[in-house]
């Protein structure tokens, strides 16, 4: 489209690139071929014909195995998790919802390659399912006897004299694995290239409320090197501090299902304590430079990265203002007044290509596949939907704020019915240096992240600090993958 006499191009938001999506579907599929590959296939026909012995093919077998994990895996998420977690209620015995962070907060409509995605992760789930319990067998973990199978005592009295170890080796285990999280996750988000490669995808849901969809709903690297840093961590005890609690292993790889899956609804729940909060990571998704830890707050607040929830008040915009009513420019930040027009002129586009194109989302997708397989080459031109129109503008911002220091170029005009329709004439005063929550990392609504004012070069000692941390968590995941699948176990 032409815009001030300019042509004016609608970039893709980066994670919707042909190049994210294809290393996160690299990274789902060499999970499921290293899954493949590295199991000890004799244990797992053993396990197989001990579990299904009505199926006479080992082949059908192990493939039954498979979907026995898969299913009941996602139905427990599904279903079990939520049941026996409630929501805390009103005294009307209502569910309490966790509030939304600000007005205007829409639900992400999930597409082809969110599909894609949620699908990818959910098929690397039995496999990791099956490896966990690989790892517990070594730890004493005996299917064949019941009831306890080896994981309590029998005695109620030696019961009760190994539980208090259990709960020590059990918190042990969670702040070991959130620390180790905690630095993974903040460097997705302090490296761009990690950031945009990487993380970017999940982040397109400003307000997580459909639990399971929108915790598998992550680029699959992402995803599987959290999962089975879990499984690294409780490796790490046992090989290099001697600690193999399987009571303990057990209970934190299913509270660490039960809580990754319900931070992503839309209900409040809360562990006792503080120890677990869903909102903490609403917000984080809403404020998106905070509450990196995983489930507590204990790493945040030791790093100065912890943020309560609250409510933010209803910002002056012109996109929240009513109908008809001007909005007074005055009040709002220099930035705005040159990206209005911008926002304006992509809205009337937008209102006169909503009858003839589908939804943006579902295009970009379908429009990917097609350019990726060579099937053919989309002749119109991509309509700006809510993901594009964000990156568009917080892009917009950044270039003006961080390379001119613009002020407001529009002069004297005081609100938006007065703002030039065509053009914008830009002049910037060396006195008027631009001051927006955008570029000091306030922003709520935009997920890309402006570097810290505080020079280049903390900014990249930052970043090489971060990809280490970030190639020491791959190093863990490899390692694992190397040498857990052949662990010794007992025969039925």
């Amino acid at each position: 489209m032409i815009f001030g006499g300019e042509p004016f191009s609608i970039r893709k938001p980066p994670h919707l690139k042909s190049g994210p999506v294809l290393l996160s579907w690299f990274a789902g599929l060499f999970t499921l071929a290293a899954q493949a590959t590295l199991t000890d296939h004799a244990q797992l026909a053993q396990d197989a014909a001990s579990l299904l012995p009505f199926l006479e093919s080992p082949l059908a077998q192990q493939l039954g195995l498979y979907a026995l994990l898969g299913c009941a895996g996602l139905g427990y998420s599904f279903y079990l998790i939520p049941a026996t977690f409630p929501p805390l209620q009103s005294p009307d015995a209502i569910s309490l919802e966790v509030p939304h962070r600000q007005p205007g907060m829409k639900q992400h409509p999930l597409n082809a390659i969110d599909y894609s995605y949620v699908v990818l992760n959910a098929m690397c789930l039995p496999g990791l399912f099956y490896h966990f319990a690989c790892l517990m067998r070594s730890w004493g973990l005996d299917l064949a006897a019941p009831p306890c199978f080896g994981v309590y005592p029998d005695s109620p009295l030696e019961l009760a004299a190994v539980l208090p170890q259990s709960a020590v080796v059990l918190a042990g285990y969670f702040v070991a694995y959130e620390f180790v999280y905690y630095h993974w996750h903040r460097a997705l988000h302090e490296v761009p290239t990690l950031y945009k490669w990487v993380h970017r995808h999940h982040h397109q849901q400003t307000y997580p409320d459909r639990a399971v969809l929108d915790t598998l709903n992550t680029g699959c690297v992402e995803s599987q090197l959290g999962l089975y840093l879990q499984l690294g961590v409780l490796l790490a005890g046992d090989k290099l501090l001697g600690v193999a609690d399987l009571r303990a292993g057990i209970w934190f790889f299913a509270i660490a299902g039960y809580l990754s899956v319900l931070e992503h609804d839309k209900y409040e729940r809360s562990l006792p304590f503080g120890l677990f909060r869903a909102d903490e990571h609403h917000m984080h998704h809403a404020y998106v430079r905070c509450n990196y830890s995983p489930y507590s707050t204990l790493w945040d607040r030791v790093f100065g990265t912890h943020k309560p929830f609250a409510v933010k008040k209803a910002a002056a915009v012109a996109s929240d203002a009513a109908p008809g009513s001007p909005t007074d420019l005055r009040k709002l930040p220099p930035i705005a007044s040159v990206t209005l027009p911008l926002r304006a002129s992509g809205a009337a586009m937008r209102a006169a290509r909503d009858d003839d194109h589908e939804d943006s989302t579902v295009a970009s997708a379908l429009n990917l596949f097609s350019s990726l397989f060579g099937l053919r080459k989309s002749r119109d031109p991509p309509r700006v939907g809510a993901i594009e129109r964000d990156f568009n503008r917080v892009l917009s911002e950044r270039i003006w704020a961080k390379h001119l220091g613009m002020g407001s170029p529009l002069g004297t005009a005081s609100t938006l019915d007065e703002l030039p329709s065509r053009s914008v004439h830009l002049h910037a005063p060396a006195s008027n240096k631009l001051s927006s929550p955008l570029i000091h990392g306030k922003n709520d609504a935009g997920p890309e992240h402006d570097k810290a004012d505080s020079g280049e070069a903390q900014v990249v000692t930052r970043g090489l600090a971060y990809c280490i941390a970030g190639s020491v968590n791959a190093l863990v995941f490899l390692m694992f993958l190397a040498v857990s699948f052949h662990l010794e176990a007992p025969a039925y």
